[in-house]
């Protein structure tokens, strides 16, 4: 039952809704009765500034009883949002009240704040296209209370219409279980084509920068299917469907399993039991090639044996978990997958293996998190680990305490640091120290155990195997990974990872651009498919976890978001494998729909295109949130995502590299624009090399928040100014602050030929705004998880810089006291950038640096995402309406990359005529 007032605005508004301008918002409502979702009008909101809130407030309030659960549900349409424009569904105590932000459970636990805030525009205004949004609210009291609804509008100008409004009892929950795929084979039968099948090899090797995938001596594109093996039904049957991938052309399948299913005692391995699960896939697809997932843990017994491994909180209690520094786990668990191994050649199984996937720990990623940091390790081996780390990395303990300003006697006196106690209370950015070091500690441990574990396979194989892991450390950061690729002996080939569930609905930008830099280090990338949809509509969903997770009503809409993804994958020459949690593929046409792209894909291995390269590199440091204070996860963290949704749809395409790989490479020193993306620390000898070898040639630098305020001697806003040329200033602490762009500069919009750039600046701000108007962005006291760690998610505020001076011109100021937040110097021989606010480089803007550097841009910004290399793109729409691509140098043709057909020939540009939320694919030439 409905209990809201007027929730279609069919009755007289000014009874039961009022509209309000909070913050110095500009905006105004009126009626609409000619777009609507249903029945005779809708409420259309327009906001017409970057300031504060525009608000639609019930008057009348809500009962909702003591301890029960209610839904609030709304359908909104919009075709001129911006990816920096929001619109923020809320539940309030009080009529009249500025705070935006429901009790805190409510936000985060159920996935709420970003699925539920960003804007989407919708393809047509018809009833069916327009978009649901909805929130949960628990009362957690024992009394009944009065609630009152609220929808803010909060960013950049947009306008949106809202209709059908619903506040009901209760939340709807998933009921469907779809049937696991049915065995096509006895055993008997495998057995006899198994004895028939000859030697399977796979190998990654790499070439001027590209990474090149070889399944048994000829280059293919590296497409997988994974399925998980241990949900299984009363006979034993999993809900993997190897068969319906191979029917669609994806020929390597995995095998899950446990290795604590098959490694059940010290020396003490059982076959059968690795056997039953190689034949529930087998049994499936018989001419499957075996990707091999080893789930990485111990016999049970084994934590009994090595106490000072398990996994220990600060107060001594053991938790179920082994140690990742742990070298008995490297030393056991290897000879386990070597016995392994070597069974599968003794009963004739391992000629069919091409490779081998390493997981372990928190979702298979080797690390333990919790709330959006590393959760400490005090078990003793893990400390006596730490300590050891720390020796080889400063060599002497007078250079560590020179560099933590510290005053220990010996490293064995150093203890596991508490990454974070609690909610802003360590420095918004620290220096060089024990936390810093434990994070960095952390991620390097993690994937020295991969290392360790595929070295292992390697070494055993006997014939040329692959080596995967799924490891997604924060902010997809891989240094680590491609570190350790450098290194004599390297076992692991692929690392995985994928985008973030809620940016895979169709009409966002989906804020993921993985690293180019394998292909430099013999190694590639991975991007993991785990995309729901209406055929896995299982019991644990809810409807707001079902937004959250991007699944898709239908298969249409499901090809759109499908292709939006994979189409990254294939402009940045990297492979793809579907992960398959809950039987989500479960259905003709998305696999019909994956056998499409599999075509694709496989017509693009041999595809020559032009020689192309983008002219833009965003710079990463591999540790942007090492340094934050509040936790890894922190406002600027959380939003780095934010940040490349609004580089992917500038119209410029860039490239992604670590300065490690940029110093190492000539090749990689030709960009004409390099973006520093929160790259904290910066050595001296950086410093120096990048005044010697960037700062020349007509560049432009840009350098965003704290890009070089961490030196060897502590934190100094003279280094940065020294960097960036201009004089920087900053207050220690936790603060927040609206920027606005000012100022006439072409780089802001102000010349012919250049773009106008949103008044609204800083996504960072935006996630703290989409919380609460101002103040700290959770006013919740840090809570305690499992592990005795003290946290609150990835909201906290952060620390502000702004430009004293020494600029030529003003880009953006801060609104509260008009300091200077971006700007711009010219030099003689190159210009210099700054962006004092977290995460708020505009499409825009990006768009304009890219016109005055003169670098390659495909076409104007904030229409949609383009992914492309050489000889594919891919544009995700955002808008509906006509985007005029422009070709890259040498490619005059564009032909339809599913029929083959030429669209256009002789041409350096092309019009793509397109629909919000869609997506289209080309082969150029």
């Amino acid at each position: 039952m409905n209990v809201l007032a007027n929730p279609g605005f069919e009755e007289e508004v000014a009874d039961t809704w009022q509209v309000s301008n909070d913050f110095g918002a500009q905006g105004s409502w009126t009626l609409s009765g000619d777009v609507k979702r249903s029945c005779k009008y809708s409420i259309r909101l327009s906001k017409t500034n970057g300031l504060g809130y525009v608000r639609l407030a019930s008057k009348q309030p809500v009962r909702v009883e003591a301890g029960a659960t209610y839904t609030l549900r709304f359908w909104f349409y919009s075709a001129n949002a911006q990816v920096s424009s929001f619109l923020i569904p809320r539940i309030v105590t009080g009529a009249d009240t500025t705070a935006v932000t429901n009790p805190h459970p409510a936000l985060w636990v159920h996935y709420a704040y970003d699925s539920q805030s960003l804007m989407r525009n919708a393809p047509s205004s018809a009833p069916e296209d327009w978009v649901k949004r909805i929130v949960f609210y628990e009362n957690k009291t024992e009394q009944p209370q009065d609630v009152f609804i609220q929808v803010v509008l909060y960013g950049n100008p947009f306008d949106v219409y809202l209709d059908d409004f619903e506040f009901t009892p209760g939340k709807w929950k998933g009921q469907d279980e779809p049937a696991s795929p049915g065995y096509n084979y006895a055993e008997e039968q495998v057995l006899e084509i198994l004895s028939q099948r000859s030697e399977e090899t796979a190998r990654v090797s790499a070439q001027d920068g590209v990474t090149h995938f070889h399944l048994n001596g000829q280059e293919a594109w590296p497409v997988f299917y994974r399925g998980l093996l241990w949900k299984k039904d009363e006979i034993g049957n999993s809900i993997q469907d190897p068969a319906g991938f191979a029917a669609q052309g994806v020929a390597i399948n995995n095998v899950f399993f446990r290795l604590s299913h098959y490694w059940t005692g010290p020396g003490e391995y059982n076959w059968e039991n690795l056997r039953s699960d190689l034949m529930d896939t087998l049994r499936k697809n018989p001419q499957a090639k075996l990707l091999l997932d080893f789930a990485m843990d111990v016999y049970p017994a084994w934590k009994e044996e090595y106490p000072d491994d398990v996994w220990e909180t600060a107060d001594g209690k053991k938790i179920d978990a082994v140690s990742y520094s742990s070298r008995q786990w490297r030393q056991d668990g290897a000879e386990a997958i070597r016995h392994l191994v070597r069974d599968m050649k003794r009963h004739g199984f391992w000629k069919i293996v091409v490779g081998a996937n390493i997981v372990g720990g928190h979702d298979g990623q080797f690390w333990t998190k919790v709330i959006g940091e590393y959760a400490a390790d005090y078990a003793p081996g893990n400390r006596r680990a730490w300590q050891a780390w720390l020796r080889e990395r400063h060599g002497d303990i007078g250079a560590l305490n020179s560099a933590w300003l510290s005053h220990y006697a010996d490293f064995s006196a150093i203890p596991i640091p508490d990454p974070t106690t609690g909610h802003e209370t360590y420095p918004a950015i620290m220096p060089r120290g024990a936390v810093p070091d434990f994070r960095q500690f952390c991620e390097a441990t993690a994937f020295d155990l991969r290392e360790c574990f595929a070295r292992a396979v390697k070494e055993e194989a006997g014939k040329d195997v692959f080596v995967s892991a799924y490891g997604m450390p924060h902010e997809n950061q891989h240094e680590c990974f491609l570190k350790m690729a450098g290194q004599k002996g390297k076992a692991n080939d692929l690392i995985a990872s994928m985008s973030y569930y809620p940016y895979r609905q169709p009409g966002f930008p989906s804020g993921y651009h993985p690293e180019q830099s394998f292909g430099y280090h013999n190694v590639g990338f991975m991007q993991e498919l785990d995309l729901r949809s209406y055929a896995s509509d299982t019991g644990w969903y809810d409807e707001l976890v079902l937004m959250w997770v991007g699944s898709q009503p239908n298969v249409q809409h499901w090809r759109h978001m499908h292709r939006k993804l994979v189409g990254v994958s294939l402009a940045q020459n990297q492979g793809f494998w579907y992960y398959d949690m809950d039987k989500q593929f479960v259905d003709q046409d998305v696999l019909d729909e994956v056998g499409v792209v599999k075509k694709i894909a496989d017509r693009l291995v041999g595809r020559k295109g032009v020689e192309f390269r983008p002219d833009v590199c965003l710079v990463r440091f591999g540790a942007e949130s090492r340094y934050y204070g509040s936790s890894v996860d922190s406002a600027v963290g959380a939003t780095v995502q934010w940040q490349y949704m609004l580089l992917e749809t500038s119209g410029v395409p860039y490239d992604v590299h670590y300065l490690m790989d940029i110093m190492a490479e000539p090749l990689l020193q030709q960009y004409k624009v390099y973006i520093f993306h929160n790259h904290t620390f910066l050595s001296a000898g950086e410093r120096a090399w990048i005044n010697e070898n960037l700062k020349k040639d007509h560049r432009i630098l840009i350098w965003m928040y704290d890009s070089g305020y961490v030196t060897e001697q502590g934190v100094s806003t003279q280094a940065l100014s020294a960097l960036v040329g201009m004089a920087i200033g900053t207050e220690d602490g936790y603060t927040r602050s609206v920027v606005q762009i000012v100022g006439d500069d072409r780089l802001a919009g102000g010349a012919a030929g250049y773009l106008p750039v949103p008044p609204f600046q800083g996504m960072a701000e935006a996630l703290c705004a989409i919380f609460t108007t101002h103040g700290p962005a959770s006013l919740e006291k840090p809570f305690t998880t499992p592990w005795h760690y003290l946290a609150v998610p990835g909201v906290s505020r952060y620390q502000r810089f702004w430009i004293d001076g020494g600029f030529d011109a003003v880009l953006g100021t801060y609104v509260e006291d008009g300091k200077a937040a971006l700007a711009v110097k010219r030099f003689a021989d190159w210009t210099s950038v700054y962006i004092g606010a977290p995460n708020a480089l505009a499409g825009e803007m990006m768009n304009n640096i890219a016109r005055e550097a003169g670098a390659y841009r495909c076409g104007p910004a904030a229409m949609g995402e383009i992914r492309m290399s050489g000889r594919f793109v891919s544009y995700h729409a955002l808008k509906s309406g006509k985007y005029e691509f422009r070709l890259p140098q040498g490619a005059s043709k564009m032909i339809d990359a599913e029929t083959g057909r030429v669209l256009a020939e002789g041409v350096r540009s092309h019009t793509i005529d397109g629909v919000a939320q869609s997506t289209y694919w080309f082969f150029i030439e």
